[in-house]
């Protein structure tokens, strides 16, 4: 699901209808939540400069707080977006962070110290508006060049898939922030439309067809800045993909708005 941050304010107005498939999207997928009634939340997000910086970039980081804080000030400022906390789940992150000895599939860095900026914060808010079940975030570094491959994404979605079940901590949901062609302080920013509307397309087939070769090959990183300074956390959709092997896709597509189009993807059981 989507995390452009102007969206909590402006889903408060009851009149601004393009969002309207939005909003409703945010409703379903908080249904959906509820009724699979997990018991923890692995968030996949790109950090942005915030709780990561280019003087410590790991590729992936997996947060083991047992309590999280959310949002920064700024982000309050600018866009609304309230603070709040939520529990983590330590015993779940140093399961998949591979226990005493880091797991052999990722090398991955961790933190017990972290705040969670937006990218987590929309998210949760229209999902768990209570903040009511323990998150474990993972850090992804969809921001930095250089950047982890688009396999490398996919690899950590078949990971999550394996390891959480291994790790035998009740239902757990992953909840996925990205998006699909995106531009932020470019001249294609807030122009209503989709800055590469090509790519968008391709990239919502990927996911719906579950082409992971293709997302591979063609998800490169000058592909993604030709879309658009930011698409590069499109890669995050590619954990989820990846992670729902052998489950149903019950919602795929980038719905159209001023913002141009927000990704929703939902994979179940039923």
């Amino acid at each position: 699901m989507p995390h452009t941050p102007l969206l909590w304010r402006e889903l408060q107005a009851q009149h601004l209808a393009d969002l309207a498939p939005v909003s409703a999207h945010f409703a379903d997928f908080r249904a959906r939540i509820e009724a699979l009634r997990p018991d923890a939340v692995v968030m996949v997000a790109s950090d942005h400069f915030r709780a990561t910086s280019t003087a410590a970039m790991p590729a992936f980081m997996i947060g083991k707080t047992a309590v999280t804080p959310a949002t920064f000030s700024n982000e309050v400022r600018a866009f609304d977006i309230p603070q709040f906390q939520v529990q983590g789940d330590p015993k779940l992150a140093r399961a998949l962070l591979g226990g005493r000895s880091l797991t052999t599939e990722f090398d991955f860095g961790y933190s017990d110290e972290i705040r969670l900026d937006h990218a987590f914060a929309i998210p949760l808010l229209y999902l768990r508006p209570d903040h009511d079940l323990p998150v474990v975030p993972i850090f992804t570094n969809a921001t930095a060049p250089p950047m982890p491959v688009a396999q490398r994404f996919i690899e950590l979605g078949t990971y999550l898939n394996r390891a959480i079940d291994n790790a035998g901590d009740g239902r757990v949901v992953i909840v996925v922030s990205a998006h699909l062609a995106f531009e932020i302080g470019g001249p294609r920013q807030f122009s209503g439309l989709s800055p590469d509307p090509e790519f968008d397309r391709e990239a919502v087939r990927w996911l719906v067809e579950r082409d992971l070769e293709g997302a591979a090959a063609g998800a490169t990183f000058d592909r993604m800045l030709q879309a658009g300074n930011v698409t590069h956390q499109y890669l995050n959709l590619l954990v989820a993909c990846a992670a729902a092997e052998g489950l149903m896709l019950q919602v795929g597509e980038g719905t159209a708005c001023r913002h141009g189009n927000e990704p929703f993807f939902a994979w179940s059981s039923a």
